[in-house]
């Protein structure tokens, strides 16, 4: 620092003659320091006012620095008594949204541990022509000064690009966003949809089966042998018998459903009721209940029986990310059987991702070495007007885009396979006799267990007492 310090420096007889100091400039021209040979008191004001201005220091003396080394306090470091002011980056632009971005779908846990399903807000609805979002683009920045009173110019804010997605237009300056249609919005992934919201009374062999490309909200009950399709999500206010309900996005029953064993759901995301008694369940994501009666499940994510008397007894169940239940069977030792893990159908298909993903690279290798060989012959200007070389580049690079696919999958899959081997099956409370657990295709049925974690230990079904149920 004091060699920085000294750079530029300059030394100084006060009028007195007896007292000498020094003035230096730091490198980036911003710190003026000074430092008395002797005592201040024997200098004047004047004395530093002229060696100020023959060093060309205009801008940033502090009078007070001044008048303390004038004072005789001062020691012999040098003091710093002028500061530039630096110049300042402009804001960064950034994105005012005038709906919630941040809408949590799924059930709340009440203090009591309770689950509220009747009160969860699913949806964030908009109207045509509404006001979404405002740009406010980046600053331009503060012009900074140095001692010698030379402006430093300031960078302007980063701007942010346009929010990409569908469902609505902006105005002609990108500032301003608008819905282009009344119905449902999200923003995700820095990704804005404007989707179309239908919304019924109820649904029942009367009304017909209804398939929406869109979001569908049921205020009443769905009843039996209806099916109900949507591209996106659907929430169901009311009771549901046994229908099919499939949808591309997560599903909410706030009730229930009972199918009598002939009702079918299905979604890709995540799907969440008060209860599911006699239903086929397969999700994409996460399944949630207070409890599951006689049903046939299929998450693959995790299954988890919440509220305070949450249980899952009788038919089966596949969490393939694990369960999380306070209770699992019933006192009279309904069977059940709970299964989490790998199968042989992801096994397989990592195996088939693997193959694909030798033979595209082998393909992308050939389709390469005949594109470069063509470039040789007849030199990379004259490619422009072959048809075989356009022929054969548009072939590269459609195999090249499907090999970085192929390799992204296959390392999603490698992923998931790793967090299917730690699957396991967490009790907060009772899981009864008649309850089958299986791991990663071995079975284990137990007796009667308390507040327990069943998961693999080094190829082996392990048993361990949840501390965290205490």
């Amino acid at each position: 620092m004091e060699n920085e310090n000294r750079r530029n420096m300059k030394r100084f007889t006060g009028s007195s003659g007896s007292t000498s100091f020094f003035l230096s400039i730091n490198a980036t021209k911003m710190e003026a320091y000074i430092q008395i040979l002797g005592s201040g008191q024997e200098l004047v004001i004047d004395d530093i006012v002229s060696a100020v201005k023959e060093m060309g220091i205009t801008r940033g003396v502090s009078r007070k620095i001044v008048e303390f080394i004038l004072s005789g306090k001062h020691g012999k470091d040098p003091i710093l008594f002028a500061k530039g002011v630096p110049a300042q980056t402009g804001e960064d632009g950034w994105f005012e949204f005038f709906f919630r971005t941040n809408l949590e779908k799924k059930p709340k846990i009440l203090e009591d541990g309770s689950v509220d399903y009747l009160n969860v807000e699913w949806f964030e609805v908009v109207e045509e022509g509404q006001k979404l979002v405002e740009y406010h683009p980046a600053g331009e920045g503060v012009v900074g000064v140095n001692v010698f009173g030379e402006e430093l110019p300031a960078k302007k804010g980063r701007d942010k690009p346009p929010i990409k997605g569908k469902g609505f237009t902006m105005s002609d300056d990108k500032l301003f966003y608008y819905a282009e249609m009344g119905g449902r919005i999200e923003f995700k992934n820095n990704r804005m949809e404007v989707m179309r919201l239908l919304v019924i009374d109820e649904l029942s062999l009367v009304t017909g089966n209804l398939d929406f490309d869109g979001s569908v909200q049921v205020k009443g009950n769905v009843g039996s042998g209806v099916t109900l399709r949507a591209t996106e999500d659907i929430v169901i206010d009311g009771f549901v018998e046994s229908a099919n309900v499939i949808c591309g996005g997560s599903i909410m029953f706030r009730l229930g459903m009972n199918a009598s064993g002939e009702g079918f759901v299905k979604a890709k995301e995540y799907i969440a009721g008060k209860f599911f008694e006699a239903v086929s369940v397969e999700c994409g994501g996460e399944i949630q209940a207070d409890y599951f009666l006689n049903c046939t499940l299929l998450s693959r994510e995790q299954i988890i029986v919440s509220g305070k008397l949450g249980s899952i007894a009788g038919g089966s169940a596949y969490a393939m990310l694990g369960f999380v239940a306070r209770n699992a069977g019933n006192r009279i030792g309904l069977s059940t059987h709970l299964r989490v893990g790998a199968n042989n159908d992801i096994i397989l298909e990592q195996m088939e991702i693997e193959e694909k993903l030798k033979l595209t690279a082998k393909e992308v290798e050939k389709l390469k070495n005949a594109k470069d060989e063509l470039e040789l012959q007849l030199g990379r200007e004259e490619c422009q007007h072959s048809e075989k070389y356009k022929k054969i580049s548009g072939l590269y690079d459609e195999r090249d885009k499907l090999l970085l696919d192929l390799y992204v999958k296959s390392d999603d899959i490698a992923a998931y396979i790793a967090k299917l081997k730690k699957a396991q099956i967490i009790v907060y409370n009772t899981l009864y006799e008649g309850v089958t657990c299986e791991i990663n295709n071995q079975k284990y049925v137990p007796e009667q267990l308390k507040n327990a974690i069943i998961k693999m230990v080094e190829n082996k079904i392990a048993v361990f007492e949840n501390r965290a149920a205490k």
